[in-house]
Protein backbone atom coordinates (compact mmCIF):
# COMPACT_ATOMS: atom_id res chain seq x y z
CA UNK A 1 0.00 0.00 0.00
CA UNK A 2 2.89 2.35 0.82
CA UNK A 3 4.38 1.68 -2.66
CA UNK A 4 1.12 2.60 -4.38
CA UNK A 5 0.90 5.86 -2.40
CA UNK A 6 4.52 6.72 -3.26
CA UNK A 7 3.94 5.99 -6.96
CA UNK A 8 0.77 8.12 -6.93
CA UNK A 9 2.59 11.04 -5.24
CA UNK A 10 5.50 10.69 -7.67
CA UNK A 11 3.21 10.74 -10.72
CA UNK A 12 1.33 13.74 -9.35
CA UNK A 13 4.55 15.68 -8.81
CA UNK A 14 5.90 14.66 -12.22
CA UNK A 15 2.76 15.71 -14.10
CA UNK A 16 2.41 18.99 -12.21
CA UNK A 17 6.02 19.91 -13.00
CA UNK A 18 5.32 19.53 -16.70
CA UNK A 19 2.30 21.83 -16.44
CA UNK A 20 4.33 24.50 -14.68
CA UNK A 21 6.89 24.49 -17.47
CA UNK A 22 4.30 24.96 -20.20
CA UNK A 23 2.57 27.72 -18.24
CA UNK A 24 5.93 29.46 -17.76
CA UNK A 25 6.74 29.28 -21.47
CA UNK A 26 3.31 30.69 -22.34
CA UNK A 27 3.84 33.60 -19.95
CA UNK A 28 7.14 34.58 -21.60
CA UNK A 29 5.53 34.76 -25.05
CA UNK A 30 3.37 37.64 -23.79
CA UNK A 31 6.38 39.47 -22.35
CA UNK A 32 6.05 43.24 -22.64
CA UNK A 33 9.59 43.40 -24.09
CA UNK A 34 8.63 41.31 -27.15
CA UNK A 35 8.12 43.31 -30.34
CA UNK A 36 4.68 42.98 -31.97
CA UNK A 37 4.69 41.12 -35.29
CA UNK A 38 3.47 43.17 -38.25
CA UNK A 39 0.81 41.72 -40.52
CA UNK A 40 0.37 43.21 -44.00
CA UNK A 41 -2.16 42.48 -46.69
CA UNK A 42 -2.74 43.74 -50.21
CA UNK A 43 -6.36 44.51 -51.11
CA UNK A 44 -7.58 44.70 -54.70
CA UNK A 45 -11.02 45.62 -55.92
CA UNK A 46 -11.78 45.12 -59.56
CA UNK A 47 -13.39 43.15 -62.34
CA UNK A 48 -11.75 39.96 -63.56
CA UNK A 49 -14.15 38.68 -66.19
CA UNK A 50 -12.34 35.35 -66.59
CA UNK A 51 -10.77 32.95 -64.11
CA UNK A 52 -7.22 34.08 -63.44
CA UNK A 53 -4.47 34.14 -60.88
CA UNK A 54 -2.38 36.92 -59.45
CA UNK A 55 1.03 36.86 -57.82
CA UNK A 56 2.41 39.25 -55.23
CA UNK A 57 6.14 39.68 -54.79
CA UNK A 58 7.18 41.75 -51.81
CA UNK A 59 10.40 43.67 -51.23
CA UNK A 60 12.17 43.13 -47.94
CA UNK A 61 15.67 44.28 -46.92
CA UNK A 62 16.12 45.96 -50.29
CA UNK A 63 15.38 42.88 -52.42
CA UNK A 64 12.26 41.48 -54.05
CA UNK A 65 11.58 38.02 -52.65
CA UNK A 66 10.76 36.23 -55.93
CA UNK A 67 11.23 32.81 -54.33
CA UNK A 68 8.53 33.71 -51.78
CA UNK A 69 5.91 35.07 -54.18
CA UNK A 70 2.30 34.68 -53.06
CA UNK A 71 -0.12 33.37 -55.63
CA UNK A 72 -3.87 33.58 -55.44
CA UNK A 73 -6.62 32.29 -57.71
CA UNK A 74 -9.30 34.72 -58.89
CA UNK A 75 -12.75 33.56 -59.96
CA UNK A 76 -14.01 35.25 -63.09
CA UNK A 77 -16.93 37.55 -62.42
CA UNK A 78 -18.50 40.41 -64.42
CA UNK A 79 -18.98 42.49 -61.24
CA UNK A 80 -16.32 44.03 -59.03
CA UNK A 81 -14.88 41.79 -56.35
CA UNK A 82 -12.60 42.26 -53.37
CA UNK A 83 -9.42 40.20 -53.33
CA UNK A 84 -7.15 40.16 -50.30
CA UNK A 85 -3.63 38.73 -50.38
CA UNK A 86 -2.10 38.11 -46.94
CA UNK A 87 1.64 38.77 -46.64
CA UNK A 88 3.41 36.37 -44.23
CA UNK A 89 3.51 37.59 -40.62
CA UNK A 90 6.66 39.39 -39.55
CA UNK A 91 7.66 40.59 -43.04
CA UNK A 92 9.06 44.12 -42.95
CA UNK A 93 7.33 45.15 -46.17
CA UNK A 94 9.13 47.80 -48.23
CA UNK A 95 7.44 47.58 -51.63
CA UNK A 96 5.18 45.38 -53.75
CA UNK A 97 5.00 44.00 -57.27
CA UNK A 98 1.60 42.75 -58.36
CA UNK A 99 1.47 40.42 -61.35
CA UNK A 100 -2.12 41.28 -62.10
CA UNK A 101 -2.98 38.55 -64.60
CA UNK A 102 -1.47 35.28 -65.73
CA UNK A 103 -4.37 34.27 -68.00
CA UNK A 104 -3.68 35.28 -71.63
CA UNK A 105 -7.45 35.18 -72.30
CA UNK A 106 -7.95 38.05 -69.82
CA UNK A 107 -8.00 40.94 -72.28
CA UNK A 108 -9.18 43.74 -69.98
CA UNK A 109 -9.03 44.62 -66.32
CA UNK A 110 -11.09 47.14 -64.39
CA UNK A 111 -9.13 47.92 -61.24
CA UNK A 112 -10.59 50.34 -58.71
CA UNK A 113 -8.34 49.70 -55.71
CA UNK A 114 -4.85 48.57 -54.79
CA UNK A 115 -4.37 49.27 -51.09
CA UNK A 116 -1.98 48.02 -48.43
CA UNK A 117 -3.18 47.26 -44.90
CA UNK A 118 -0.82 46.97 -41.93
CA UNK A 119 -2.17 45.57 -38.66
CA UNK A 120 -5.76 46.32 -39.77
CA UNK A 121 -4.96 49.96 -40.68
CA UNK A 122 -4.68 51.35 -44.20
CA UNK A 123 -1.10 52.53 -44.82
CA UNK A 124 -1.41 52.95 -48.58
CA UNK A 125 -4.86 54.08 -49.69
CA UNK A 126 -5.26 53.19 -53.34
CA UNK A 127 -9.07 53.17 -53.27
CA UNK A 128 -11.29 54.83 -55.88
CA UNK A 129 -8.54 54.83 -58.51
CA UNK A 130 -5.93 56.53 -56.29
CA UNK A 131 -3.65 53.51 -56.79
CA UNK A 132 -2.21 55.18 -59.90
CA UNK A 133 -0.44 57.63 -57.54
CA UNK A 134 1.46 54.73 -55.95
CA UNK A 135 1.87 52.08 -58.62
CA UNK A 136 3.49 52.10 -62.04
CA UNK A 137 2.43 49.79 -64.86
CA UNK A 138 4.69 47.99 -67.28
CA UNK A 139 4.28 47.69 -71.05
CA UNK A 140 1.69 44.92 -70.62
CA UNK A 141 -0.93 47.62 -69.93
CA UNK A 142 -2.61 50.29 -72.00
CA UNK A 143 -5.35 52.55 -70.70
CA UNK A 144 -8.75 52.65 -72.38
CA UNK A 145 -10.04 56.08 -71.34
CA UNK A 146 -13.44 55.59 -73.00
CA UNK A 147 -14.24 52.43 -70.99
CA UNK A 148 -12.10 53.33 -67.92
CA UNK A 149 -10.20 50.06 -67.88
CA UNK A 150 -6.83 48.57 -68.68
CA UNK A 151 -6.25 46.59 -71.85
CA UNK A 152 -3.86 43.74 -71.11
CA UNK A 153 -1.13 42.51 -73.44
CA UNK A 154 0.23 39.10 -72.50
CA UNK A 155 2.67 38.93 -75.45
CA UNK A 156 5.34 40.96 -73.68
CA UNK A 157 8.34 39.47 -71.88
CA UNK A 158 6.54 39.51 -68.51
CA UNK A 159 2.84 39.34 -67.57
CA UNK A 160 1.12 42.69 -66.86
CA UNK A 161 2.58 43.95 -63.58
CA UNK A 162 2.09 46.85 -61.19
CA UNK A 163 5.06 47.93 -59.09
CA UNK A 164 5.11 50.40 -56.22
CA UNK A 165 6.78 53.72 -57.00
CA UNK A 166 8.78 56.03 -54.71
CA UNK A 167 5.61 57.29 -52.99
CA UNK A 168 4.61 53.70 -52.15
CA UNK A 169 8.10 52.92 -50.92
CA UNK A 170 8.04 56.00 -48.68
CA UNK A 171 4.64 55.11 -47.15
CA UNK A 172 5.51 51.46 -46.61
CA UNK A 173 8.88 52.10 -44.94
CA UNK A 174 7.65 54.75 -42.47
Amino acid sequence: MKKICLIFIGLTLFSSCGKDKSATSDDTSGDSNSKPVDQYSLVLEGVYEKNDSINVVYQEKGFYQYDKSIGQKVQGNPVSQRIEVIIPSGVALENIKLISSTNPDQQTLVLNTISVIKNNKVVLDGSSGKHSQYFLTDDGFSWDAVKSRYNLDHTKKYPPTFVGNEKALELLTK
